[in-house]
């Protein structure tokens, strides 16, 4: 996957936004997801894929109230707390696989944070209820990453 951020503290509104409808539409040309930094509105004018955000900017869900929930929010972490914050974001938006996907590194730099491992346990828990009916597969999968036990079905 190809990814661009654009980031230009300097720049006011309207050069950023002139800026960033050039470079949505040549990621486009180049199927690159383009995202602008620090600024949703700007972003969702500018028809990019998504909007990174810092600690000290808008919230996740007030980014989406102004990109809407099609559109890709990336988030700042400086530390554990932060980083469960947002894999906790990503559950409580229904996002379990790609929280699942963040967590697996995050326990690798933290292996003993029970915060991350406990946020893994709900996630692989509810993809299992998500796929025990519709996709079975997928079901045995997080089943046997979650370690559960599955007998023989009657």
């Amino acid at each position: 996957m190809k990814l661009l951020q654009y980031r230009d503290k300097q720049a006011g509104a309207r050069e950023l936004l002139e800026k960033s409808r050039a470079i949505a539409e040549l990621a486009r040309q180049r199927n690159a997801l383009f995202f602008v930094n620090d600024r949703p509105d700007v972003a969702y004018l500018a028809g990019a894929g998504g909007v990174h955000v810092g600690q000290h900017d808008l919230h996740c869900e007030q980014v989406r109230a102004v990109i809407g929930s099609e559109k890709f929010v990336g988030v700042s972490t400086h530390n554990l707390e932060q980083f469960a914050a947002a894999a906790s974001t990503l559950i409580g938006q229904g996002d379990y696989a790609l929280a699942l996907e963040i967590i697996r590194p995050g326990l690798l730099r933290h292996p003993g944070s029970i915060n991350l491992a406990g946020l893994r346990r709900t996630a692989l828990h509810r993809l299992m209820e998500d796929y025990q009916q519709t996709d079975p597969f997928k079901f045995l999968i997080y089943a046997e990453q979650a370690g559960a036990e599955i007998g023989p079905v009657e």
